[in-house]
C-alpha cells in the first residue's frame, strides 16, 4: 500500500513486539552496555536499555526500563536479582492511561512507525511535518483535532478527554478513534457535527 501512495496506518504484530521490564534499585551511574552484556549472558536478548529521569528535574533514577526480544523465556528475566554487583529487583512497568497518538497525522490509536497519513503539524495544524512549521513562538497554536487554541498533543483537549474517558471510564463497543474518510479533509471537521463536540 505504502508503494501505491494508499493513505492508511497498519500496527506492529504482538509477535514482534518487544518485552519491557523495568530494572528497580540499581544506581544510574551503571553502563548500559555493561548491564546489556551481563543480562545476554543470561540467556536474554536485549533490544534497548532506558535509563528514566524525573520527569520535572530531569534527573536520572535508579529505574531502568528494558526491552527484550521476543522469546519463549521473557518471564524468567524476573527471577533474577542481582545484576551489576547490586541487589535489583525487575517486575513489568506500570501501565498508565493514556491514548497513543500519532506525532505524524495526529490521530490516536497508532503511531507514526506505521502510518502513511498524510503529515498534520501539532503546532498549527498546517499539512506538514511538525519539524518543519514555520509557527513562531508569538502567534497561538491551533489543534488539529478540535480547531482550539492549543497544540494537537494538549491532554486537556476536548477531543483527548472524549476518547480517554470512553476508552477507561466507560463499556462500548462503538468504533474507535474517528478516522476521516476523505485525507484532503481537516481532521478539525472530525470534533464537529456527528462527534457531539
Amino acid at each position: 500500500m505504502k508503494e501505491k501512495n494508499i493513505i492508511h496506518h497498519t500496527y506492529q504484530p504482538k509477535e514482534e513486539r518487544s518485552y519491557r521490564v523495568a530494572i528497580k534499585y540499581l544506581h544510574h551511574s551503571v553502563d548500559v552496555q555493561e548491564l546489556k552484556e551481563e543480562i545476554s549472558r543470561m540467556g536474554h536478548t536485549v533490544r534497548n536499555i532506558i535509563n528514566t529521569r524525573h520527569r520535572i528535574t530531569k534527573d536520572p533514577l535508579n529505574l531502568f526500563f528494558v526491552d527484550l526480544e521476543p522469546s519463549g523465556n521473557n518471564k524468567d528475566i524476573y527471577k533474577i536479582t542481582r545484576l551489576q554487583n547490586s541487589v535489583i529487583q525487575i517486575e513489568p512497568p506500570r501501565k498508565g492511561k493514556h491514548i497513543v497518538e500519532c506525532t505524524r497525522c495526529q490521530l490516536y490509536g497508532h503511531t507514526k512507525s506505521y502510518c502513511n497519513r498524510p503529515y498534520v503539524c501539532v503546532k498549527c495544524s498546517g499539512q506538514h511535518n511538525t519539524a518543519s512549521c514555520k509557527k513562531d513562538n508569538t502567534t497561538p497554536a491551533t489543534c488539529a483535532l478540535c480547531g482550539g487554541g492549543h497544540p494537537a498533543n494538549y491532554k486537556g483537549c476536548r477531543f483527548y478527554q472524549k476518547h480517554y474517558h470512553a476508552k477507561y471510564y466507560t463499556h462500548h463497543n462503538g468504533p474507535s478513534s474517528p478516522t476521516p474518510s476523505d485525507p484532503t479533509t481537516p481532521i478539525q471537521n472530525l470534533c464537529s457535527g456527528s462527534t457531539g463536540l
